[in-house]
């Protein structure tokens, strides 16, 4: 787990009731943190919204919500947001 969060520049939370709930998540969510990475939020249940440790990990983040819209429109979101912060992050 560790070793990817390192090798990765941008991390995707597909968050649902499950995800929250699972301590290894929260694990690799927090090292994630820790670790300084971009987090893009994704919102995949529709019956979920953020709560407790996820929303204060991601409450600074835009939360792409693939439960609201076509998916041609909110996938379109995702690759804006991953573009944008790859320009942040190669501006550093």
């Amino acid at each position: 787990m560790a070793e990817s969060i390192e090798k990765s520049s941008i991390i995707l939370i597909c968050f649902s009731a499950k995800y929250r709930n699972s301590y290894a998540c929260r694990l690799e969510a927090e090292y994630a943190k820790k670790r300084d990475r971009p987090i893009i939020p994704v919102k995949i249940d529709h019956q979920y919204d953020l709560t407790g440790w996820l929303e204060e990990i991601t409450k600074d983040e835009n939360c792409i919500d693939f439960t609201k819209y076509e998916f041609n429109t909110v996938y379109g979101q995702l690759i804006d947001e991953i573009n944008t912060i790859n320009e942040r992050i190669n501006k550093k």
